[in-house]
């Protein structure tokens, strides 16, 4: 007799660094014949980093090396057009955020200031902030609108600093 077993994923967290450029506008993206990755100079600037979509959400939750930062993100998916055979963004999401006073040391990142509240501008996320009194804890959920690459972009009207992400697909 055929068996059916049912099992439940664990969500892994996957790493992603980048660091955030000075300014106080949005990235500014438009169709491309060059396909998004972290090594092509045309699409991903200082301040972004791609990886692969996700079919409905993704976790995402942020860390900084400064208090001094405190940056606005922008999520971009891309999909390819094979009618114009370009890689076309969309903004998916704008998130601002406030960034937690305590340093805390992860290990392979270093010290660094998580996070504390995200709080939705544009687009179709879902916030879950820091936990009252401490700020920790926190992230958000964007739907990738099935995006074939998602991109995170930070800003900050302050100062540079180098942001890691832990970043898993629901």
């Amino acid at each position: 007799m055929a068996q059916v077993q049912l099992t439940t994923d664990v969500k892994n967290f996957h790493k992603l660094s980048l660091d955030i450029s000075t300014s106080t506008g949005a990235p500014s993206r438009i169709a491309t014949t060059t396909r998004p990755s972290n090594v092509t100079a045309a699409v991903n600037t200082p301040g972004s980093v791609i990886i692969g979509g996700s079919l409905n959400y993704l976790k995402i939750k942020g860390y900084t090396s400064t208090t001094a930062s405190v940056p606005t993100l922008y999520v971009f998916g891309w999909n390819f057009s094979s009618e114009i055979m370009a890689w076309v963004p969309q903004l998916l999401a704008t998130v601002t955020t406030t960034v937690n006073g305590t340093s805390q040391s992860l290990p392979s990142v270093g010290t660094v200031n998580e996070l504390a509240t995200y709080t939705k501008s544009t687009g179709d996320i879902k916030p879950f902030s820091g936990a009252a009194g401490t700020g920790n804890a926190g992230f958000f959920l964007v739907d990738t609108l099935g995006s074939e690459f998602v991109e995170i972009s930070a800003v900050s009207a302050s100062s540079t600093a180098t942001m890691t992400f832990f970043v898993a697909g629901l």
